[in-house]
């Protein structure tokens, strides 16, 4: 059972355990005989001349130290309140009462001294108290005055720092702009070099027309007749497939503001320009039609073609298109064996295999041609220069695992990645080096899983509502295809030039053809065409890519509809 708590308990020196004498406090708060504190400093006295409150240990320091030692415990002030306390309790010890005093009534004698004791306890509290609360104010109004001046100065540094950051950005910003005007300018005239052909080749016609007219004989101006004949007649049928086709769309340089985040963000916003509308119209004459021509299975691609390798999961694919005489470049991911492969396109011959980290998934061609692996596991994209043989160039490192990449303009990438805290998947855009610009809202697009760039949007496969949504870079959606009777199981998604959508469906055994507003326009490769279980699809010029269940990837070509 614990020891009774009794006055002399509070009136105590913690050193001696005594009543205190001539106390004294030190700043930590605490309180001491003057002799047991002079003692204690003498032993424990340090060079820098400080010592330890023998209580709490907090560092005290001698406030003179030039004074002798011996009067250094009288340096602290005198616990005033608690010394008069003392004196009054005190008085309150037991002593004789004169016999002319005493009170007849001893209940009304005891009730006095009870009056009087608790008089002193009072008196002793309050004094207690208040000093107690005028210490700890005082430190609160000194603690807080220091804080403020931390508190300026900090947000003197990142007014500091954030506006050389912004003047930074703004001329990074301004920079990119006119490389993108440029960019553009130089489209614009490509776009029109065959113009500029027709128009030389009739100038140099028509003089030698009015040469001929003025001094030429008769037999010359006969004999070239057929050659002006031919030209007029090719100058006509271009006059007629310029007027025939559609205006060209108005081009743009666009700002976006990027949107208001809880982080401190230095991002003004980002440009976008129609580059990619430019070289689609430079192509357009060069390529098959979509919406009437049908795809013939040309040839098949085995992806396993080595003993030593387990059957192979292939889980994304790339075409880098051949220039000159080269053919294309098919790359696909192998999931099982940790590697990419990449195959001639004319040959189907493998020719490298380049191992990996760990198992790779999405793949996307940057804009200098380079081959971008996504490797979820690792939290990691690489990536690879495929010449002669297949390097390693880069490698990001992600706060996310992600599963399927896209490229967007201005060397952005678009993932999809899987996130388990939440349950859901989400789309986040990075920067070059891997830090995230902006996620899209996880309600926007439920589960999102494949996704592929479709000119400054992307086009999205939501496993969850089992549909596609063509949504902007700044979260607008632009329209979603939802129709359960073409569209069952849509997996791998893929875009050509002239932005049409392919899409796979493992449940209907079907490649789907959409516009580019996202409307069914037919099943452009069915099982009939030698086709089973498609998982994924990628476009080039000429041909459509389906890589199926099986791990082998259908090269289907275009062919004109027989009329």
């Amino acid at each position: 059972m614990a020891a009774a708590h009794s006055l002399d308990d509070d009136i105590s020196c913690s050193i001696c355990l005594t009543v205190f004498k001539r106390p004294r406090s030190l700043p930590c708060g605490h309180t001491f005989c003057r002799k047991c504190l002079q003692r204690h400093i003498d032993a424990n006295v340090t060079d820098d001349d400080t010592f330890g409150c023998p209580l709490c240990r907090h560092e005290i320091c001698i406030p003179d130290p030039t004074e002798p030692e011996k009067d250094w415990a009288k340096q602290f002030p005198v616990n005033v309140a608690l010394q008069s306390a003392i004196s009054a309790i005190r008085q309150l010890e037991p002593r004789e009462v004169p016999a002319t005093q005493k009170v007849t009534d001893p209940d009304k004698h005891t009730m006095r001294l009870v009056c009087d004791t608790l008089k002193l306890y009072v008196k002793f509290l309050q004094g207690r108290m208040k000093s107690d609360i005028e210490r700890l104010e005082r430190c609160v109004d000194v603690s807080a005055a220091v804080a403020v001046d931390g508190i300026d100065r900090k947000v003197d540094e990142l007014i500091e720092m954030y506006t050389a950051a912004i003047h930074k950005e703004q001329a990074k910003m301004k920079k990119r702009l006119e490389t993108s005007r440029l960019s553009l300018d130089r489209e614009i005239f490509n776009l029109f070099s065959q113009h500029r052909e027709i128009i030389d080749d009739a100038k140099r016609m028509i003089d030698m027309g009015e040469h001929l007219l003025t001094s030429g004989k008769e037999s010359d101006i006969q004999y070239n007749i057929p050659k002006f004949a031919q030209m007029q007649q090719e100058i006509s049928d271009f006059v007629n497939a310029v007027r025939s086709k559609s205006k060209i769309p108005d081009l743009q340089i666009v700002f976006t503001e990027v949107e208001t985040s809880d982080k401190l963000s230095v991002d003004i916003g980002e440009i976008t320009d129609a580059e990619h509308l430019v070289r689609t119209l430079l192509q357009r004459d060069r390529q098959a039609n979509r919406m009437t021509d049908t795809l013939i299975h040309a040839r098949t691609l085995i992806t396993n073609l080595t003993s030593d390798l387990e059957s192979p999961l292939v889980k994304s694919i790339l075409v880098l298109e051949g220039k000159g005489q080269n053919a294309s470049k098919i790359i696909v991911s192998d999931w099982n064996n940790r590697c990419v492969k990449w195959f001639n396109s004319k040959t189907s011959a493998l020719r490298y295999t380049f191992r990996l980290p760990g198992p790779p998934r999405g793949l996307a061609k940057s804009c200098d041609e380079q081959v971008v692996v996504v490797l979820p596991r690792q939290k990691q994209i690489v990536y690879l220069n495929v010449q002669d043989d297949v390097t390693l160039t880069k490698t990001l490192t992600t706060e996310k695992e992600y599963i399927y990449v896209t490229m967007l303009p201005g060397n952005r990438l678009a993932v999809s990645g899987w996130d388990s805290m939440f349950g859901d998947g989400s789309i986040d855009l990075l920067d070059d080096g891997g830090r995230v610009i902006r996620s899209l809202r996880r309600d926007l697009i439920p589960c999102p899983r494949y996704l592929v760039a479709k000119g400054l949007s992307l086009v999205v496969v939501s496993r969850k509502l089992q549909s596609l949504v063509c949504v902007t870079p700044s979260g607008v959606i632009l329209w979603t295809s939802r129709d359960s009777a073409w569209l069952r199981s849509p997996i791998g998604v893929a875009c050509d030039v002239e932005e049409f959508v392919y899409v796979c469906d493992d449940k209907r055994n079907c490649v789907v053809q959409l516009s580019r507003d996202g409307k069914f326009v037919r099943d452009i490769i069915t099982h009939q065409g030698e086709l089973s279980k498609p998982q994924f699809v990628c476009c080039d010029r000429d041909n459509l890519y389906v890589v199926q269940s099986n791990g082998k990837v259908k090269i289907f070509t275009w062919s004109k509809c027989e009329e």
